[in-house]
């Protein structure tokens, strides 16, 4: 089955920009289930921090991805900030 004319399903192709389309606070829940898996950990980053902008306070996001290590957190920060400026 797909969501093909159900009224509350919008499709929208993600090009760059991450998720800067969408509006902020706009969301009680959303979920990616065998996506992050594909993407580099800057990719994931990035997304979920737009994900934390575009949902309501309270809501849900469900997701499975990689994980990142205690001693490598701050790091990662950094260089996610650099990915998202210059992707290349």
């Amino acid at each position: 089955m797909n969501c093909v004319g159900i009224s509350n399903v919008v499709f929208h192709k993600i090009g760059a920009g991450y998720l800067d389309y969408l509006p902020s606070e706009a969301y009680d829940f959303g979920y990616s289930l065998n996506v992050f898996v594909h993407f580099n950990p800057y990719d994931i980053f990035n997304y979920l921090r737009d994900v934390q902008r575009i949902l309501k306070v309270g809501g849900v996001f469900s997701f499975d991805a990689c994980t990142i290590g205690t001693y490598t957190v701050d790091l990662f920060h950094t260089q996610a900030q650099f990915y998202k400026e210059d992707p290349t």
